[in-house]
C-alpha cells in the first residue's frame, strides 16, 4: 500500500490502489473482471505524492500551526476543567 496522509484524498487514493491490487491479483488467475490503464499505478503514486506534498505545505503554514496550538490549549483546558470537576465531587 502507498503512504498517504490522512484526508479525504487518502480514501480515494487508497481505494484506487486497493481495486488495482485486487484486479491485478484476480487477473493473474485468468479471470479479469476490470481492466485499468497500464499507467494507473504510476498515476496513483503521483496523486499520493501530490496529496502528501500539499498536506506538508499546509502543516508548515503559520495559520495551521496557530490553529493546532489553539486546539491543544483548548483540549488541555478542557481536560483540566474535567479534572477539577471530578475532584470536587
Amino acid at each position: 500500500m502507498l503512504r498517504t496522509n490522512t484526508s479525504f484524498s487518502n480514501v480515494a487514493i487508497t481505494l484506487m490502489d486497493l481495486f488495482y491490487g485486487v484486479t491485478e491479483g484476480v487477473a493473474a488467475t485468468g479471470r479479469s473482471v476490470l481492466e485499468f490503464r497500464p499507467d494507473l499505478l504510476k498515476t496513483i503514486r503521483g496523486l499520493a505524492a501530490e496529496s502528501n506534498a500539499l498536506l506538508d505545505e499546509i502543516r508548515a503554514s503559520d495559520r495551521y500551526k496557530t490553529a493546532r496550538r489553539k486546539e491543544k490549549e483548548r483540549s488541555e483546558a478542557k481536560a483540566k476543567l474535567g479534572d477539577d470537576t471530578n475532584q470536587s465531587h
